[in-house]
C-alpha cells in the first residue's frame, strides 16, 4: 500500500465583523379617506355655424335694411368696454366738456379730458361735434386726438347727424372729411349710401369713399360689402370717384372679382390719375399674366405717369402672347 501524502493544513477564517442593528422604522401615518366626486352633466353638443355662401344677396340687392346688421368680418371693437362705475355727470367732466367751446379752454379741456378714458363714453356732447367742426382739415391738434380717443361707434353716429343736418356746403364736406378719420365699421353702410348719391357734391363722395378705404385697409369690411358700390362707381363721368373706387381696390383682399374689374377698368378708362392708380392697384393681385394688347394700350398712352407705371409692372409680371 502506498502511503498516502499528508494534508495541506487548513488557514484560518477570519472572523466576521458584527453586523449594525437597523433602526426601526416609524409607522406611516394612515391617509385620510378621498371624498367621492361628483359626476359631471354631460355638455349638450353645440349645432355647427351655417358659413356664408357666393349665392347670398348682395346688401345692395337686398335692399340694405335697417333691420338686418351689416354683414362684417369682426365686430366694432374700436374701442374698449367702458370701467364699471364711470360717473360720467361727475362735475370736473362737465366743466371739461363745457370748455370744449371756449377756444383760449378747449385745447386744454382736449387734454384734460384725455386722461380720464372712463369718460370717454357715450354720445360725444355737441361741443365737442361742434368743436371738430372747426379744425379746418387738421388732423394733428388736441381736438382731434380727443376724438379718436372717444368711443368710435357714437362719436361717429353723431357726426353723421350733423353732416345730414347741415345746410351749407362747405361744413357738409368737412363733416365727410371726419368721416374719413373717424368712421365706425358699423356705420359703412350709412357712408356707403350717401357715397353712392348723385345728389351730394363729389369732393363730398370722394371724402366717403376713402372713409370706406380705411375700413376696407382694416378689413372691416369687404367685397362682400363692397362689391357693387365699386362696381357701379367704377364707370361714374367723375374721375376723382373713380378714383377712389380704385383706393378701395387697393385695400380690399385679393379675388378674382377684384383683379377684374381693374383689368375691365384699365381697358375702358382713359383719366391719367385714375389709370396710374389702377395699374399700382393691380400689383396687388399678381401673380397673374397681362394681355400684350392691354399693355400696349396703356404704354401708349400721352400721359408720362401711366407709362412709367405700367413698365414698373411689366418688370415684375411675364407677358403672354397675343
Amino acid at each position: 500500500i502506498e502511503p498516502i501524502e499528508p494534508i495541506e493544513p487548513i488557514e484560518p477564517i477570519e472572523p466576521i465583523e458584527p453586523i449594525e442593528p437597523i433602526e426601526p422604522i416609524e409607522p406611516i401615518e394612515p391617509i385620510e379617506p378621498i371624498e367621492p366626486i361628483e359626476p359631471i352633466e354631460p355638455i349638450e353638443p353645440i349645432e355647427p355655424m351655417s358659413r356664408a355662401t357666393e349665392s347670398e344677396p348682395s346688401p345692395l340687392e337686398s335692399g340694405w335694411s335697417d333691420s338686418v346688421l351689416p354683414p362684417t368680418r369682426r365686430q366694432d371693437d374700436s374701442s374698449p368696454p367702458a370701467p364699471l362705475g364711470r360717473d360720467l355727470e361727475a362735475p370736473e367732466r362737465l366743466e371739461l366738456i363745457a370748455q370744449l367751446s371756449e377756444p383760449n379752454l378747449a385745447a386744454a379741456a382736449a387734454l384734460a379730458l384725455r386722461e380720464h378714458p372712463e369718460w370717454l363714453h357715450e354720445a360725444p356732447p355737441p361741443s365737442l361735434v361742434e368743436a371738430l367742426s372747426t379744425v379746418d382739415y387738421d388732423a394733428e391738434g388736441s381736438m382731434f386726438e380727443l376724438a379718436r380717443a372717444w368711443d368710435r361707434e357714437p362719436l361717429c353716429q353723431a357726426i353723421l347727424t350733423a353732416l345730414h343736418a347741415a345746410a351749407d356746403p362747405r361744413a357738409r364736406e368737412h363733416f365727410a372729411w371726419l368721416l374719413k378719420h373717424l368712421a365706425a365699421p358699423s356705420s359703412w353702410k350709412a357712408i356707403a349710401l350717401l357715397a353712392t348719391s348723385e345728389t351730394e357734391p363729389s369732393q363730398l363722395r370722394r371724402w366717403l369713399l376713402e372713409a370706406l378705404d380705411r375700413l376696407a385697409a382694416g378689413r372691416a369690411i369687404g367685397w362682400l360689402e363692397l362689391g357693387d358700390l365699386v362696381t357701379t362707381l367704377a364707370r361714374n363721368p367723375e374721375a376723382a370717384l373713380r378714383d377712389g373706387v380704385v383706393g378701395i381696390l387697393l385695400a380690399l383682399d385679393r379675388s378674382e372679382d377684384k383683379r377684374r374689374l381693374l383689368l375691365e377698368i384699365l381697358r375702358a378708362d382713359d383719366d391719367e390719375v385714375v389709370l396710374a392708380s389702377a395699374v399700382h392697384a393691380l400689383a396687388s393681385v399678381l401673380p397673374m399674366d397681362l394681355d400684350q394688347e392691354l399693355m400696349n394700350r396703356l404704354l401708349e398712352h400721352p400721359s408720362p405717369r401711366v407709362q412709367r407705371s405700367v413698365r414698373e409692372l411689366v418688370a415684375r409680371v411675364k407677358p403672354i402672347k397675343p
